[in-house]
């Protein structure tokens, strides 16, 4: 080797050599950043899924669950039924529509005294498929079954999956509204876990159309005192891809350590301080590359898995710790290729 004359390619070859080669010293390495790459995307996984099961529990209990109606109960109001089933094409809300309670029959195939009521499909878009829908109280899952309803209509019927709080349809049947059902008591209404429910709910308000002189007002059967998408947003594991990449420099950094003859080798053969900073840079990078590569491989398998995770999210993750793990390991090892040869050769 003479001084200075190192070409990138070369350069590039060397590094990879040294860090994938199975006998080389850094390889223990390189194993590190691939198992930390992929435990990051396990532990973002089950952090996601956490918070999913925690969402979903929380919804049934009727959080984000408005039901628009009447401020005062005596005195009724009509809300007119496109401007609540339009509600679904804002921003923030799930699911929107009108209930209307025929009231109680008796279906033989499902006992006596179960409230009929009729329901948009924007509430219920199960019943773009299903002439009827039984609440989950009223029969276990199972397949689609014929409904003979009160009015003699045999009715292909679908088991509903448990509703909220809020709606409160679980004990009941649902069929779709009559074309001449075009005001409602209330308007019922599902927001988005990750929207801004308080611009959502006003703007929500604000575009229903209302015939009475009673105010409209939003109750919900659930009073949240604690957000669970800011607790999550604030967990301090945020902090876990920082602190594997500079723990992954660290343990990177202490190898080379070990490697000072190697090192002493380069320089002593000829090689400049500055290419052989290059060569320990090039040596961390690829490191923290693999990081986030295994990040970015986890995220693609766990999400075939089925977990809900944001492939995103966790590649934004890989990259921060690999970009911390190549940092990280330039910092802790800067001294070494300035230092004389013959002290190297000393030290290793």
């Amino acid at each position: 080797m003479q001084r200075d004359k190192w070409r990138i390619g070369p350069l590039i070859h060397e590094a990879v050599r040294n860090v994938f080669d199975i006998r080389a010293k850094l390889f223990p390495a390189l194993v590190l950043a691939a198992l930390a790459g992929s435990g990051l995307a396990t532990i973002s996984a089950i952090e996601a899924s956490g918070l999913q099961t925690q969402l979903a529990d929380l919804q049934l209990d009727g959080r984000l669950v408005y039901n628009y109606t009447s401020q005062d109960p005596e005195i009724p109001v009509k809300i007119d039924r496109q401007s609540c089933e339009a509600l679904t094409n804002q921003a923030g809300v799930e699911r929107a529509g009108l209930v209307i309670n025929s009231g109680f029959f008796d279906v033989p195939q499902l006992g006596t005294g179960v409230m009929i009521s009729r329901a948009s499909a924007t509430l219920f878009p199960e019943l773009h498929q299903a002439g009827a829908l039984v609440g989950s109280a009223l029969r276990d899952p199972g397949p689609d079954f014929n409904l003979q309803l009160p009015d003699g209509f045999v009715s292909t019927a679908t088991i509903m999956p448990e509703q909220p709080k809020g709606i409160d349809t679980n004990s009941s049947v649902i069929v779709p509204l009559d074309v001449l059902d075009t005001t409602g008591g209330s308007c019922r209404v599902i927001f988005n876990s990750y929207s801004d429910t308080k611009e959502a709910a006003d703007r929500a308000l604000a575009s229903l159309r209302v015939e009475g002189s009673a105010p409209l007002a939003a109750n919900s059967a659930y009073q949240e005192n604690i957000n669970p998408i800011t607790t999550y947003l604030s967990r301090v594991s945020r902090f876990l891809p920082l602190l594997i990449g500079l723990l992954g420099g660290f343990a990177a950094a202490v190898i080379d350590r070990v490697r000072l003859s190697e090192f002493a080798a380069y320089r002593l053969s000829g090689t400049s301080g500055r290419t052989l900073a290059a060569l320990i840079l090039t040596e961390q990078a690829l490191l923290g590359g693999t990081l986030a590569s295994a990040a970015a491989a986890g995220s693609v398998v766990t999400g075939l898995l089925g977990y809900p995770i944001s492939p995103d999210a966790v590649v934004l993750s890989g990259l921060a710790s690999g970009l911390t793990w190549t940092i990280a390991g330039c910092l802790f090892t800067i001294d070494i290729p300035w230092r004389q040869p013959t002290n190297l050769a000393k030290d290793r």
